[in-house]
């Protein structure tokens, strides 16, 4: 047995959209979310890293 395929969609850079709590925004070099202004994440090839 496996999990079901997530449903996934195609973000351009500088596109920015929320999930849940959080307002990802797309650059080339990488992913940034954000829960308030200077709280969040990062996701890029170097890994995932905390803000704030």
């Amino acid at each position: 047995m496996s999990d079901p395929p997530l449903e996934a969609t195609t973000s351009h850079y500088r596109q920015t959209t929320g999930i849940g709590p959080f307002t990802c925004r797309s650059e080339e070099s990488g992913v940034a979310c954000r829960v308030a202004p200077g709280l969040g994440f990062t996701i890029s090839t170097a890994g995932i890293a905390p803000v704030g």
